[in-house]
């Protein structure tokens, strides 16, 4: 009896550990993160590109969702690029436990390179109040067929940064343009532990056996 109450505390002591560790929908600062199709592609901003608008096409085939898509521009080298984000306000000062972003994206076009990134600037509107550009953070993702999954942590940004674009992006080896789609994006103080079903309105849909 001893024996099982003693487990019963310690299975306890471990959820409540995991469970403040854990990321809260109210923690994703992204709007529109899930692109329900009431939203469409509401609240995202093009970086590079020509076209931004919406797909049925949902990462975890959700009923009534889907995903941005972007297609890309001819850089000045020939190939393509298409970057996509949301500018996000930030204090340095507060954010004590790091910068944590994560996008899913796929692309029907192969890609020679995805990654996910941070812009930092001075003001809080990422330099449309006549900020400055601080520089940048970049991970790459993995490339090849069906959806993929990519993430951005760093612990630090430039001291006088108050606002980062939060973005994700591919570049292709080709003449041609291409299209990205993204989904299931997040940005927070606290990193995903799991891609599944952070969204503030639960969906069972999007948890899975297959995606950690």
């Amino acid at each position: 009896m001893r024996s099982n109450a003693a487990f019963a505390l310690l299975l306890c002591a471990t959820f409540a550990t995991f469970a403040n560790g854990a990321v809260r929908a109210t923690e994703n600062l992204l709007f529109n993160s899930e692109f329900d199709n009431s939203q469409m592609e509401a609240g995202w901003a093009i970086y590079f590109g020509t076209l931004l608008d919406w797909t049925n096409e949902d990462a975890n085939a959700c009923a009534g969702s889907g995903a941005g898509r972007i297609r890309s521009s001819t850089t000045d080298v020939g190939t393509q690029w298409a970057e996509v984000g949301q500018c996000q306000p930030v204090d340095p000062t507060v954010w004590t436990s790091g910068f944590h972003a994560a996008f899913s994206y796929f692309s029907f076009q192969p890609l020679g390179l995805a990654y996910a990134q941070y812009f930092y600037y001075t003001d809080t509107a990422c330099g449309l109040n006549g900020g400055s550009n601080l520089g940048l953070n970049s991970f790459q993702g993995p490339i090849g067929a069906g959806w993929h999954r990519v993430g951005i942590s760093v612990a630090t940004i430039p001291p006088s940064a108050h606002s980062i674009f939060v973005a994700v992006g591919a570049e292709a080896y080709q003449l041609e343009p291409m299209e990205l789609s993204f989904d299931r994006a997040y940005f927070g103080r606290r990193p995903v532990l799991f891609t599944d079903d952070f969204e503030a309105v639960a969906s069972l849909c999007r948890w899975s056996s297959a995606v950690p």
